[in-house]
């Protein structure tokens, strides 16, 4: 496609050559997130991955992701409850970030324009627990134990994917466990999906709260 546009004997006007960046921009992106993705596997597979865990509020992170967020639920009517007071967390908030990114990203992906998808994050017998929750498609029982492995993809629904590599699952499956969580999903063919992860709330952060 760039090829075309330095043609020597070819003169595109000027609408046919915005689309024509906008689509190498676009398949820029995907090869992007597809190098990404292959990058984090092999570093977790490796055991490399080296996470930089600091104390910080869920909100804050939360916050930091809302554009990503609105971006990937554009076409969705997204709701986030926090639970309020949540204690300070020690976490590596870019690979938590990217959890919930790949999780909602996931979500969106497999729902149709106008459904519900919510991200609910609580504190549960000293964990933090989030849950990604879509009215999807639904997953049947045999595919369920399938899809946190490595390039596992859905059949159904897969139009609808973002230029996915069938690898975000796994990578979310590998930093949670990196974190000493894990990570679970709950679905119904036809009725949606709910995937939830927990972390650990460490020791020495249980007595500080700061308001979320």
């Amino acid at each position: 496609m760039a090829s075309s546009l330095v043609q020597p004997d070819i003169e595109w006007d000027q609408e046919t050559q915005k689309d024509f960046i906008r689509a190498i921009d676009q398949a820029s992106d995907r090869l992007a997130h597809i190098v990404d993705d292959l990058l984090d596997m092999s570093q977790l597979e490796a055991g490399m991955m080296k996470l930089d865990k600091q104390e910080t509020m869920i909100s804050f992170i939360v916050k930091q992701l809302k554009d990503q967020l609105s971006d990937l639920t554009q076409n969705h009517q997204f709701k986030v409850h926090i639970t309020p007071n949540l204690p300070v967390f020690k976490v590596d908030e870019v690979r938590f970030g990217q959890v919930i990114i790949n999780l909602v990203s996931n979500a969106a992906s497999y729902s149709e324009p106008g459904t519900q998808i919510s991200l609910e994050i609580h504190n549960i017998d000293n964990e933090i627990v989030v849950s990604v929750t879509d009215q999807g498609v639904g997953i049947s029982a045999e595919h369920a134990d399938k899809v946190f492995d490595r390039f596992y993809r859905l059949e159904s629904g897969v139009a609808r994917r973002r230029g996915g590599t069938g690898l975000g699952l796994a990578i979310c499956k590998g930093i949670v466990e990196q974190h000493s969580g894990r990570i679970w999903g709950e679905s119904e063919p036809g009725k949606g999906s709910n995937f939830s992860f927990s972390l650990p709330i460490e020791q020495d952060t249980q007595e500080n709260h700061l308001p979320s």
